[in-house]
């Protein structure tokens, strides 16, 4: 199987879910649909999707990062109760970044982790 039909199944398997998935549970998932898909090579292409700009790495303190392949202007939260990583619109709160050089840094993009409970685990679930 050739590299780039290995990365198009970890992009598929990324694509699949809102789940925001560890690397490992991306390499489970993969392993359904390619059985002889290795550990590494999972983990190799997901960086590659990262640096790519095809994915997203929600990296989690305490917890494995997960991966997103949702790859437009978003923010996350993370649940402290549950470890749920999910989607966050903070655009309610006005929050404007602008990246320009400070001090000699040039950043080129920026990452919103917010961290609290998610509907489930505050008890604001939708019904």
């Amino acid at each position: 199987m050739n590299k780039s039909v290995q990365r198009d199944i970890v992009l598929d398997v990324l694509k699949s879910t809102k789940e925001h998935p560890t690397a490992d549970t991306v390499y489970e998932m993969a392993r359904s649909i390619s059985p002889n898909i290795s550990k590494g090579t999972v983990y190799r292409n997901l960086n590659q999707l990262v640096d790519n700009g095809m994915a997203i790495k929600v990296p989690a303190i305490f917890e494995k990062d997960r991966f997103d392949a949702d790859t437009s202007r978003h923010s996350h939260l993370i649940c402290e109760q549950c470890g749920a990583v999910i989607d966050f619109d903070d655009t309610k709160y006005k929050i404007n970044i602008k990246l320009s050089e400070i001090n000699g840094a040039v950043p080129k993009s920026f990452s919103l982790v917010y961290y609290g409970l998610c509907p489930k685990c505050s008890g604001k679930l939708d019904k």
